[in-house]
């Protein structure tokens, strides 16, 4: 029986009526979350599991809201908590979600039980509540007073993120009366131009994003895998073949959906600059990583730096797996090492993989340029080095790269110094 919930101390709260309130609960998370000293990885498995209820409160009940608070086990273990409510129609087959029985829904509940310390919900047809939490290995207790100091630490740049919600409900009665409005219009005009950057970023890959394609796809995964295993002794060697390669391409499509809206997710976020030891920090990607058995990773003695920590671990996980990913030598060496000049500190990531012709050297960070062989299952989405780049731009960075071919690849990611 799973423990219960008391002493609770409230934190903060945020309505649910955008897509975009999702992106400002992750921001307010973050800050807190970093106040309270979770760790990387626990702030990345709770962000995905509040992305994914949040969105589902606003696709599903049209509105929400998120509280978020510090309460205490009754086995006495402090958590951070989350409860998101709506007051939709409720989930009618929740218990068969609970119990794996509908595989072709309730993907985001399952994961996100699955992810977070603590996980509880309740439905009826007054609407759904959601309860996720992260334990706080690092405190006995936490009074209000802590929690007024985080406040204090955050206000101003909660209320700035505030303000740019305000900012986006004003937008949207402007459009609609904007013969009347032009004086307003004028104000929003440095407003509107940021939609539009972030509308553009997103709209190569709109049409793949949505929420409808988990449904049928699901369907297609879970017909294949029926199809092979019930009549897996009277299908033929062909038949099977087939069976396989829908399962398997199945799943690569699941796959590709997920990494499609890490990147936009990833894209829209606003990073947070803070103390990152390199030493650490790799330890942490190679653990959670999977590395197969003919990759060795080795790693010199690596740098502090300042940069926001999730952005930093994205750039680090994408390097290496690719390397895993694209390695066509028997024995797959990898050696992460990082220098400093005057400007940067410069992080080196080296393979002894096949090599990237030097026309391509811009190419690949571009959207959706991959450089794998069209007949090969390892074929990427051609979204990694993109998002890298990215994240040099938005901090000031840079990121190039070395090659020879037939004898491997170096990766630089430059980390401008704190001023």
């Amino acid at each position: 029986m799973q423990a219960i919930l008391t002493n609770q101390l409230p934190i903060t709260e945020a309505d649910l009526k955008h897509k975009e309130d999702i992106t400002f609960v992750v921001k307010i998370f973050r800050h807190y979350a970093h106040e309270a000293s979770l760790t990387s990885r626990q702030i990345t498995r709770f962000i995905t599991g509040l992305s994914e209820i949040t969105r589902n409160a606003i696709q599903y009940a049209g509105k929400g809201k998120v509280e978020f608070f510090i309460s205490q086990r009754d086995n006495g273990k402090v958590y951070f908590c989350a409860k998101i409510a709506d007051n939709g129609r409720g989930i009618p087959n929740l218990e068969k979600i609970l119990n794996d029985d509908d595989e072709c829904e309730g993907v985001g509940i399952i994961s996100t039980s699955r992810l977070v310390d603590y996980f509880d919900i309740s439905t009826s047809e007054r609407g759904t509540e959601v309860l996720i939490g992260e334990h706080l290995q690092h405190h006995d207790s936490i009074s209000r007073e802590d929690i007024d100091n985080w406040k204090k630490h955050i206000l101003e740049e909660k209320q700035e993120a505030k303000s740019l919600i305000e900012l986006l409900e004003a937008y949207e009665t402007i459009r609609e009366k904007e013969n009347k409005l032009e004086n307003t219009n004028k104000r929003l005009k440095k407003f509107v131009k940021q939609l539009q950057e972030k509308n553009n970023e997103l709209k190569d890959f709109a049409h793949v994003v949505s929420h409808d394609l988990k449904s049928p796809l699901n369907v297609i995964f879970m017909a294949s895998e029926m199809l092979s295993s019930y009549y897996q002794d009277d299908l033929g060697e062909d038949a099977e073949e087939i069976t396989e390669m829908m399962i398997s391409s199945a799943k690569n499509m699941k796959d590709l959906i997920n990494e499609y809206l890490n990147y936009a997710t990833a894209s829209a976020q606003e990073d947070r600059g803070e103390d990152i030891d390199l030493n650490e920090m790799v330890k942490d990607v190679i653990s959670i990583i999977s590395i197969p058995d003919h990759a060795e990773i080795k790693v010199g003695e690596l740098h502090k730096v300042f940069f926001d920590k999730i952005a930093l671990q994205q750039v680090i996980q994408n390097f290496l797996t690719n390397a895993m990913k694209y390695g066509d030598k028997p024995q797959v060496k990898i050696q992460i090492d990082s220098e400093q000049d005057d400007k940067f500190t410069i992080l080196k990531v080296s393979d002894n993989g096949p090599g990237i012709p030097e026309s391509h050297h811009e190419d690949i960070f571009r959207l959706y340029r991959t450089l794998g062989d069209k007949g090969k299952a390892k074929k990427g989405t051609g979204l990694g080095l993109p998002l890298i780049k990215r994240i040099a731009e938005r901090n000031h960075g840079k990121v190039w790269l070395e090659s020879e071919m037939s004898k491997g690849t170096t990766f630089y990611f430059a980390i401008p110094h704190q001023n």
